[in-house]
């Protein structure tokens, strides 16, 4: 466990996969997990190539810089920023560059500041969700580092019709209800407590908002970030 201090404040993950394909895998961990992550797979040459992201308040540069002052040699090429990075290291020092860098983390990462947060930037009822929403945010793409998608904050909703989706059913399609609205919505790598969550109770549900084309019919379509228990209580 991460906050007993029995485990590093870092995912670190290797395996074979193409190029490119690091960095998306380390952003899902860091979304799933609310840790920052390392991940790494195998190149041309007897070398290994990682990719980093990292989550609000940690700086992932940093922690890779104290780990190459600390072992040197092991790693080849460096760079990047506050919220990822990249490096190389000889395949036969991949597993020593691990073992550094959860070392250097536990030094970096303030373990009592950690955890998955999702800035949402509006919160919006669930009728108010329609095509001339889709187009509105469509024109604000495209999105990147500077400019990440919005993601809305949607209260009291209902989610019925639910549908496992994916080779391992890891994903899930449903219908998201509030009053007489309804919106088809998903979830990838959806969360086993939100898939087993009684359908009769409503949950807060963050989402990215988008189109949805099937046979030249188009609707919106919430795509599930995260999701809470509803509480009347709470004002935001």
């Amino acid at each position: 466990d991460v906050q007993l201090g029995s485990r590093a404040p870092l995912l670190c993950v290797k395996g074979e996969w193409p190029a490119g394909v690091s960095g998306l895998l380390a952003s899902q961990l860091t979304d799933r997990y609310g840790l920052p992550a390392i991940v790494a797979s195998p190149r041309d040459e007897g070398v290994y190539s990682a990719s980093g992201r990292s989550v609000n308040g940690v700086n992932i540069l940093s922690i890779l810089e104290v780990c190459d002052g600390s072992a040197e040699g092991v790693f080849l090429r460096h760079g990047g920023h506050s919220a990822a990075c990249g490096f190389t290291v000889p395949a036969h020092a991949i597993d020593i560059a691990f073992e550094h860098l959860e070392a250097a983390a536990r030094d970096v990462v303030l373990t009592e500041e950690l955890g998955s947060v999702l800035l949402v930037d509006a919160r919006l009822k669930l009728s108010q969700i329609d095509l001339n929403s889709v187009e509105s945010i469509e024109s604000l793409a495209p999105y990147g580092e500077q400019f990440p998608e919005p993601i809305f904050m949607v209260p009291g909703v209902y989610l019925h019709q639910r549908r496992r989706m994916g080779g391992n059913d890891q994903h899930m399609r449903m219908m998201a209800k509030s009053g007489r609205a309804a919106i088809s919505a998903i979830m990838f790598n959806c969360d086993p407590l939100l898939a087993g969550y009684p359908e009769d109770r409503p949950v807060d549900v963050a989402v990215s908002i988008e189109r949805n084309e099937w046979q030249g019919q188009i609707w919106p379509q919430l795509r599930i970030r995260d999701w809470r228990p509803f509480d009347e209580t709470r004002s935001g």
